[in-house]
């Protein structure tokens, strides 16, 4: 959020001397949220080499963000199916470890 008000900010200083698509702060928020978030509408967009590189920053933020948020979700599922896969392997050490026993068991009472 911080990233998009501080874009937002910067972008309504750079380009609104020059840039006739930027009249309020509120049409530069609404640009870094859709930047940010990579839907990048094209209503309004940078035209000086300052706002690009701007962009550019929210752009990677937003990126980074949801590479963050989807590697997370990924990682729930992951450990969720290691943990089956530990109780599976869990499981048949156990049958092996009685099986085991019991042949020990065997062996000596022979």
């Amino acid at each position: 959020m911080g990233v998009m008000l501080l874009g937002a900010l910067g972008l309504y200083v750079v380009e609104r001397p020059q840039n006739k698509s930027v009249t309020s702060f509120g049409d530069a928020v609404w640009w870094a949220i859709t930047t940010t978030t990579t839907v990048g509408y094209g209503d309004i967009y940078p035209v000086t080499a300052e706002g690009r590189l701007i962009a550019v920053v929210l752009m990677l933020t937003g990126i980074g963000v949801i590479g963050v948020f989807t590697a997370t979700i990924a990682s729930v599922f992951m450990i969720q199916d290691e943990e089956d896969e530990f109780g599976v392997i869990h499981d048949r050490m156990d049958r092996l470890e009685a099986k085991l026993d019991r042949l020990l068991a065997d062996r000596e009472s022979r």
